[in-house]
């Protein structure tokens, strides 16, 4: 919302799909910016993802590869708590977790949800 609290009055945002501009400053490397979670929209989209670990078989594991991505435009894709719902389980919500390499970080996160008026 704006300062002044207008986008907020014309807006229910839980029925609206996010885009989140995250800015992390610097911290120790091997700590955890943010905890083990299942987002809970339908997908969620993430760019810059070097930090970002997945829950994997009871091991986190970076799906992002520099060695493979150096110098690319990378985007991760989870499926989230609701698309799990709507396939009965087929696809499966991504646990995953941010955990720094050492420097600031800045990733914009497309949030796609549903509306709050489907059912599942």
């Amino acid at each position: 919302p704006g300062p002044d609290g207008r986008f907020a009055a014309c807006c229910d945002l839980r029925d609206s799909s996010v885009l989140i501009d995250h800015k992390y400053q610097a911290v120790d490397e091997g700590t955890v910016r943010l905890g083990p979670h299942v987002d809970r929209g339908l997908l969620t989209l993430i760019s810059n993802p070097a930090e970002v670990e997945i829950r994997v078989d009871d091991e986190w594991v970076r799906p992002y590869c520099p060695e493979r991505f150096a110098g690319k435009h990378v985007m991760l894709v989870l499926v989230g708590f609701t698309l799990e719902k709507a396939t009965n389980g087929l696809l499966r919500a991504a646990l995953h977790r941010v955990v720094s390499s050492g420097g600031p970080r800045r990733s914009f996160v497309l949030d796609v949800r549903a509306p709050a008026s489907m059912v599942v």
